[in-house]
């Protein structure tokens, strides 16, 4: 049928009333473009000659059209559609997972319109298994599906879909791979959806496993290693040997994927990791020898035990030191499965194109053609050169341990490894190129410990022995005090500290008779001495800062490095050290859980009551100062916040929590009443359409965040306690109802900006990629579109108030700003 017949009728009709119309239902996971191209199939049409008339969207909708790539629709475009092909909205948005994922707009600003995309800002998709598209649609016209990892096993037909046949060079009818051959495959698959239904993260477990596999697939292969015959197996006659290893590369190691997605997603996986490292970050593999022996045994692969042992880097290392903190209970919980750009692997499409770039460089380099160096030639060239300071440095100290700010031949070499520790990026052949200076050049402990260990090999090398049971006499006030605190903290030092510290003779038996050294109990009792002379003079510990000076002794150097002592002993004791004791005997504030200057604030307040004043709250506290009053102000209208040990303390002067009740209720130190207060509060909303004002905003001389954020806690303190919302958060609610939300103010003038940008005519929230936007309001609506179910009601109102809602989100993703 002619494509002028069959849209000639009027949109607006019914699908059903036009004679002549098919009904094509769509399959399940069906990229939009796929379905629509089946539909122009029907009538005998290319979709590029259907489509832009239905939507009399011109011809410039499918410019750079790549069978790889999708068309998105808006609203109108998806009615006309739906009623051309005779199939509910529904039926198609629950089918296609990318019906409604975004909101193009039509150049006139109304009406149907779409947009089509291709690339790396469309999910990965491939073409469905033919015989069960031809059983299903009865037609054989191929379909694309976005394919997930479990989706690409037709085991009905026993097939693997590649989903790369639009790759150049790819050979002819290879696009889906039999299986018939490999039961492991088909048993993997059978395991894979069955750990799919048994565990939530299997996905981003997967990602993980397949990212640790295919750097394992990149590396030599031993002689018994399985993969060979299969790439064998499934490669065609006349294939190019390596193009096909390539291609074929996520088929063949799909058995090893699932089966490493198991170890990872069991939690007595990970319970018994725990154990094995003590809660210590491993520096390599080697220091997990269970974990990776059941590795082996798991994916039968005896000798990936020694394969792997050394290995400094990689996935599977950063897992294992994610399970380690999330086992600690640190924030990295919620990190377990994150996976470093650095780390995931290339897809098959772009390993294709490098291999074919290198096939093209080697032809242009035997034709006498020059080779293009790019940026990683750059990277490498400086990395060499500071390769070379570091090999010069380590030849004269033996050691890579290297404060930060050490220049060396006049090159920044502290700064030049101290980024490459923090790098997560850095190339395995460089690593191996700095552990073959320092084996220990980036340990999981502190550098500074390194440093020290190193003076310690030096000592033992040129004095002998240490003797730790006479208390360490032949090394000095430095060396030995730190010897003697690895003796005190052995059980809690890493694995692999343990075994460096045997090798300069500390070990389990000579840690055990350890003893301090005669001068270093002296020098202790002296500095606790001027600490006790300090407070007696100044009635404290806190008042001393780091160049405090007392009978000679530099007592506040002595004291930070007390308190951190103090802190890291409680970290992995639960307990004080016995030096913090001695402290709490003369101040028990002298190492407070918050910042000292808190501390040194309260004294200064208590010295105020201490003369005689009344800390008079609803009158400003007159007479204190104005350092003090500000601070007394500041703790009253952030009381509920503090520690129970703080609020006792200002219990101590007469704030409690009646008075910062009062505090926070009272005129303002110009005597500005409520009326004015308000008065600004409009003002202040009149201009920029909200009051989610920051606490530091001063709107005409007068103090508007601070006295909204009084505000705001009143609020909630009389909502806590069922008490009636007071006159000015009822003045304030009519003004703003969202003046005081449950969530951050910045999300909140974030939400406000884009929304009044929305008012003027862009429609940010209709396929995040306004031109209106700014990059930093385009990064906020991704993440929003991330995490929408895990907002507040609330807040989901609000973004619908700007385009983004359950239908708008429910799509693969948004379209980032680059690909505009």
């Amino acid at each position: 049928m002619p494509a002028s017949l069959l849209l000639s009728a009027p949109a607006s009709r019914s699908a059903t009333t036009q004679p002549g119309l098919v009904r094509l239902a769509p399959l399940q996971g069906e990229t939009n473009l796929s379905y629509l191209d089946r539909l122009a199939d029907r009538y005998r049409l290319g979709v590029k000659d259907l489509i832009p008339p239905l939507l009399q969207a011109g011809t410039e909708l499918f410019r750079g059209f790549r069978t790889d790539g999708e068309v998105y629709l808006n609203a109108e475009a998806r009615a006309r559609v739906s009623a051309f092909c005779r199939v509910s909205e529904s039926v198609l948005g629950r089918a296609l997972p990318a019906w409604a994922a975004h909101e193009p707009l039509s150049p006139d600003g109304a009406g149907p319109a779409g947009r089509f995309r291709f690339g790396a800002v469309v999910p990965a998709a491939g073409e469905g298994c033919r015989l069960c598209t031809s059983a299903r649609t009865g037609g054989a016209k191929p379909a694309r599906l976005y394919l997930q990892p479990h989706t690409r096993v037709c085991p009905r037909h026993r097939r693997w879909m590649l989903g790369t046949q639009w790759v150049d060079g790819a050979p002819a009818g290879t696009e889906q791979i039999g299986l018939a051959g490999l039961p492991e495959v088909l048993s993997a698959h059978r395991s894979h959806l069955h750990l799919l239904r048994r565990r939530p993260d299997t996905a981003r477990a997967f990602e993980v496993a397949h990212a640790v596999i295919v750097s394992w697939w990149a590396q030599q292969w031993p002689e018994e290693e399985e993969w060979p015959d299969r790439v064998r197996q499934m490669a065609p006659s006349g294939a190019d040997a390596g193009w096909w290893r390539l291609l074929v590369r996520d088929a063949v190691v799909y058995p090893e994927t699932v089966a490493l997605a198991r170890v990872l997603t069991g939690a007595h996986v990970r319970q018994r990791l725990l154990v094995e490292t003590g809660g210590h970050l491993p520096h390599m593999l080697a220091h997990t020898p269970a974990f990776i022996a059941g590795l082996a045994r798991v994916l039968r692969r005896p000798w990936l035990l020694d394969r792997i042992a050394s290995a400094s880097v990689g996935p599977l290392l950063v897992w294992v030191q994610h399970c380690v903190r999330a086992g600690a209970g640190s924030a990295a919980a919620g990190s377990l499965w994150e996976l470093r750009t650095a780390h995931r692997p290339r897809s098959v499409a772009r390993e294709l194109t490098v291999y074919r770039g290198a096939a093209a460089r080697r032809e242009e380099a035997a034709g006498g053609g020059g080779q293009r160096l790019g940026l990683r030639h750059t990277s490498d060239q400086a990395f060499t050169a500071g390769l070379a300071h570091a090999r010069a440095y380590a030849a004269v100290h033996g050691h890579l341990a290297v404060p930060i700010g050490t220049w060396f031949n006049g090159f920044a070499l502290g700064r030049w490894l101290s980024d490459h520790r923090e790098s997560a990026a850095l190339p395995p052949e460089h690593v191996a190129a700095l552990e073959a200076l320092d084996l220990w050049w980036r340990p999981p402990w502190p550098v500074t410990w390194q440093r020290f260990y190193y003076q310690a090999q030096h000592h033992t090398r040129a004095r002998g022995a240490l003797r730790p049971e006479h208390g360490f006499p032949t090394t000095g006030f430095g060396l030995g005090q730190w010897l003697y605190q690895q003796c005190v903290g052995y059980e809690s030092l890493h694995s692999a500290q343990r075994g460096l510290l045997a090798g300069i003779g500390l070990t389990c038996e000579a840690v055990r008779v350890a003893r301090p050294g005669k001068h270093r109990a002296a020098s202790f009792q002296r500095a606790l001495g001027c600490a006790r002379a300090f407070a007696e003079a100044h009635g404290t510990l806190v008042h001393a800062t780091t160049g405090t000076v007392q009978d000679g002794h530099r007592l506040g150097q002595w004291l930070a490095g007390e308190r951190s002592k103090d802190r890291a002993h409680q970290q992995r004791h639960g307990t004080h050290s016995p030096g913090a004791l001695a402290l709490l005997a003369i101040d028990p504030w002298w190492n407070p859980p918050w910042s000292l200057q808190w501390q040194r604030s309260w004294y200064q307040a208590r010295a105020c009551v201490q003369d005689g004043k009344v800390l008079n709250a609803a009158a400003g506290f007159p007479g204190t100062g104005s350092k003090v009053a500000t601070w007394l102000t500041t703790q009253c209208a952030r009381y509920d916040t503090l520690l129970p040990e703080q609020q006792d303390l200002l219990a101590r002067i007469g704030i409690t929590a009646a008075a910062a009740l009062e505090a926070t209720t009272r005129p303002t130190e110009s005597g500005t009443d409520y009326a004015t207060a308000l008065g600004h509060a409009r003002w202040y909303h009149a201009v920029h359409n909200t009051l989610a004002a920051a606490t530091g905003t001063i709107h005409d001389g007068f103090h508007l965040g601070q006295w909204l954020r009084r505000q705001r806690q009143h609020a909630r303190d009389n909502a806590r306690r069922g008490a009636p919302s007071p006159a000015a958060a009822k003045a304030l609610s009519a003004l703003d109802p969202w003046w005081c939300p449950a969530w951050s103010l910045a999300w909140q003038r974030s939400w406000q900006r884009i929304h009044d940008q929305s008012e003027t005519g862009a429609r940010p929230g209709t396929g995040h990629h306004s031109r209106s936007l700014t990059p930093v309001q385009r990064a906020w609506l991704r993440r929003q579109h991330t995490r929408y179910h895990d907002l507040h009601p609330g807040q989901q109102r609000l973004l619908a108030g700007i385009g983004l809602t359950t239908r708008t989100t429910a799509g693969p993703g948004p379209v980032p700003p680059h690909a505009e």
